[in-house]
């Protein structure tokens, strides 16, 4: 029976090899894309999670209001943890950390060669309790005592590999930036890609601490990091509600900032400026479950395709069905014949999405989401159930009504040639599906206008200073001998117009802040500030705009202090006005010498804060360069030749402005780039189902056709009928699709402070682009059937 069935489906594919091609394509493409949907979305929820204590390990986030304005963020005074272990009931244990962005280190291999420096960004100092919280695998070393002692080490093995390749680290010796001899004390397991914490050299706390204030209230860092793990039983807000009086105690009645618990498994997805993740790379759970329904979307489309196909062949294969039910079946036999074929098909394009899956995963999937994603379709059983779900929801869906409607023809009439009746020619349901699957293309065609004029907004965007030819490279030291090699090389070269010596660029990842403290007529006054160390050529190196007075002076310390727009709105003064006037930063109080034009130092989803630029060559860790165009490599090889002359034992790496601020906006372009292309396959899938429904309508019309042609119409005639029913069905979908992409795309404008407006050109444009298409869509088909010769339609008939 089985064989009989199956000689039955191959001899059926055959004869309707164009029909079966089309829906094979459509299935496999919307369920491929669902597939890419589906392991994107379970490895996104996977974060983190893998912790034995996620559900009680939470983050302590701030939150500073001034002048009506809120900024949140995650980093935390030196001194809070020990104020919160002593201060804080309800929590079990508490751990600090500071991620350091740039580390350098070298050592003495077996036979006492030294080897060259080594860069890392993943390194971090931790608290021995560290591990206690989150999961580690270590493999050599004691987790509870391994990081007491100062200048102690615990190395990855990814890093013990590379540092002592083919030896054990335990008691090896790390120079780190050429200052510290760091112990190796551990070893652990490399950490697994679906964490946020990009950690992999951990140094004791302790080492910090022997060269840190940690008793500083008044400054933070946005790398140091607090995380609590809560007694069991015990609510964040009860927590929470403790905060206040905590930090009374140690800062005094004028608290301004507020504290609160976030949990472990919302970090991943928090997009509020100022917060995220170390990986920085969030991601909202707001587009995961846009990629759900997406994912949901892809695959009701092309189940509807698969519809409109079957119901349009179903005249040729009424005669069949009539013969069928002659010889005896019954319609409950026709089903599940029907049925098996369409169950057939789907697992034909499920086992074809997994072969196209596994090759886009480590190219086109990894280039527009950055995700190392694999397919284990033997050990994820996640996976397993999905695929078995699909296969019987699409069988079901795609296949159901087709069947039901196929069975039901009679074979008296079907014999006769009188299959479609009255009832034949109402096609509401097909015209409903092809107006969902318009609907869906022009959700996403909105969805890529917006999305594209916005990153062209960003690119454009006037940010405050120059960012094209300029480079800038990070140094591993600010001794005034190697900064001088650097002034020396740099003046005598005549294709660099400036340079800077600056702790960062004016556009950054590092932010450091801290309170400003000013005096006016209506008494003290105090507001948050961020710094920006940098010396006398920083406004002409960076192209920033002095508004007011004059700007720095080339110091070794502060003296005075440049101020942005902003800050002086928030001081209550005019620009001129606050010239000379003395404020207190960083505990130095000096004057105000100028003011200049406000600049994004963050993404345009942050608004622009008040800002103070003043010298300290200590803070000098960043040295900028703008050069003339066309200079590039010229200037790239004096670069290097110097940096080799000052640092020779450390690798140059160098790094393009304009690169670095674009990689900030690296998720918006993957976004942008995902909406294009699930735009493209949700047209072309719904061009499929407009090829279904002209042929449905040309076989169905043939009779009309052919008389309207005997009577005198005209090809273009006829060819605008057939157009006049899709025109209806873009502007039936305009009507669904508009508000839905509006809603949507205006909350993913929201995540800026500075965007685009969604106006009537985006919604125009769109609609066109749906007219077009349709028309090339269904121009082929109805032009056929328009050119059709009246004597064989007729006679057919």
């Amino acid at each position: 029976m089985v064989k009989k069935n199956f000689k039955s489906l191959l001899r059926r594919f055959k004869q309707r090899k164009i029909f079966t091609l089309i829906n094979l394509g459509g299935l496999t493409l919307g369920i491929t894309c669902s597939l890419v949907m589906f392991l994107i979305v379970t490895h996104e929820f996977s974060y983190d999670n893998f912790h034995t204590n996620a559900d009680r390990l939470y983050r302590i986030t701030t939150e500073r209001t001034f002048n009506d304005v809120t900024r949140q963020g995650v980093g935390v005074p030196r001194p809070l943890p020990v104020a919160v272990k002593e201060d804080i009931v309800g929590i079990e244990e508490v751990t600090f950390f500071s991620h350091q962005r740039f580390g350098q280190f070298k050592m003495t291999n077996a036979s006492g060669e030294e080897n060259e420096f080594i860069e890392n960004t993943g390194m971090v100092y931790v608290q021995p309790n560290f591990f206690n919280l989150f999961d580690w695998e270590w493999l050599e070393g004691d987790s509870e005592n391994a990081l007491i002692q100062p200048n102690t080490v615990v190395l990855d093995t990814e890093n013990a590999e590379k540092f002592f390749p083919g030896e054990s680290p335990i008691g090896k010796t790390i120079r780190f930036n050429d200052q510290i001899d760091l112990m190796v004390t551990g070893l652990v397991k490399e950490r697994p890609v679906n964490t946020d914490f990009p950690f992999e050299i951990f140094i004791s706390m302790a080492t910090m601490e022997a060269n840190n204030d940690m008793t500083n209230w008044g400054s933070t860092y946005s790398d140091d990091r607090c995380y609590v793990l809560l007694n069991q039983g015990v609510t964040p807000e009860s927590v929470d509600a403790q905060f206040h009086d905590m930090l009374v105690k140690h800062v005094g009645e004028n608290v301004r900032s507020k504290l609160s618990l976030q949990a472990m498994g919302e970090i991943h997805f928090d997009e509020v400026p100022g917060r995220g993740n170390l990986n920085y790379r969030s991601i909202g759970k707001n587009l995961l479950y846009v990629l759900i329904a997406v994912c949901i979307f892809m695959v009701i489309t092309a189940c509807f395709n698969f519809i409109n196909m079957s119901t349009a062949m179903a005249i040729r294969r009424a005669k069949e069905v009539g013969v069928r039910k002659v010889l005896g079946s019954t319609r409950k036999q026709l089903i599940t014949s029907f049925l098996i074929e369409t169950g057939t098909i789907t697992l034909l394009s499920i086992l074809i999405s997994l072969a196209v899956t596994e090759r886009l995963l480590p190219t086109t999937v990894k280039q527009l989401t950055e995700l190392d994603l694999t397919l284990n379709l033997l050990g994820d059983t996640q996976l397993i159930m999905y695929l078995v779900g699909l296969l019987v929801f699409v069988t079901l869906v795609a296949g159901l009504y087709p069947a039901w409607m196929i069975s039901a023809f009679r074979p008296a009439q079907v014999l006769r040639g009188t299959v479609l009746g009255a009832k034949g020619r109402k096609m509401g349901l097909r015209r409903t599906l092809v107006t969902f699957q318009f609907a869906l293309s022009q959700v996403f065609i909105f969805g890529t206008l917006v999305a594209i004029w916005q990153m062209s907004y960003i690119r454009n965007v006037d940010l405050g200073y120059d960012r094209d030819w300029i480079v800038y490279v990070n140094l591993p030291d600010n001794s005034e001998e190697r900064l001088n090699i650097w002034k020396a090389d740099l003046e005598s070269n005549t294709s660099v117009n400036n340079y800077s010596l600056a702790a960062t660029p004016p556009f950054s990842g590092s932010t450091s802040s801290t309170d400003a403290n000013f005096t006016n007529e209506s008494g003290e006054h105090r507001l948050t500030v961020f710094l920006k160390q940098a010396d006398s050529r920083y406004l002409d190196t960076y192209g920033l705009t002095l508004l007011a007075g004059e700007g720095l002076l080339e110091s070794k310390e502060a003296n005075r202090f440049l101020v942005n727009e902003t800050f002086v709105k928030k001081m209550g003064t005019t620009s001129q006005e606050a010239l000379g006037q003395v404020v207190k930063i960083n505990g130095i109080s000096a004057p105000i010498s100028g003011v200049v034009k406000d600049f994004h130092m963050s993404t345009l989803k942050h608004e622009i804060g008040s800002i103070a630029l003043f010298n300290d060559q200590q803070r000098y860790r960043s040295l900028g360069v703008s050069f003339r165009p066309g200079t590039t490599d010229e200037v790239l090889d004096q670069l290097e030749t110097t940096w080799t002359k000052a640092y020779p034992n450390h690798d140059f790496r160098y790094t393009f402005f304009d690169e670095s601020i674009e990689r900030y906006y690296f998720r918006e372009k993957k976004f942008s780039k995902m909406l294009t292309t699930f735009a493209g396959i949700a047209i072309f899938i719904c061009c499929l189902g407009l090829y279904g429904l002209v042929s449905y309508m040309a076989n169905q019309r043939t009779k009309e056709v052919g008389i309207r042609k005997v009577l005198g119409a005209s090809v273009s005639s006829i060819v605008k009928s057939f157009s006049m029913e899709f025109v209806k069905l873009v502007g039936i979908a305009f009507l669904v699709a508009a508000p839905l992409a509006y809603y949507g795309m205006q909350g993913w404008l929201s995540n800026f402070v500075y965007h685009i407006e969604i106006g009537p050109m985006i919604f125009t444009v769109g609609v066109v682009a749906s007219l077009v298409i349709t028309m090339l869509t269904t121009g082929y088909r109805s032009y056929r059937a328009a050119r059709a010769n009246p004597v064989e339609s007729l006679r057919d008939e």
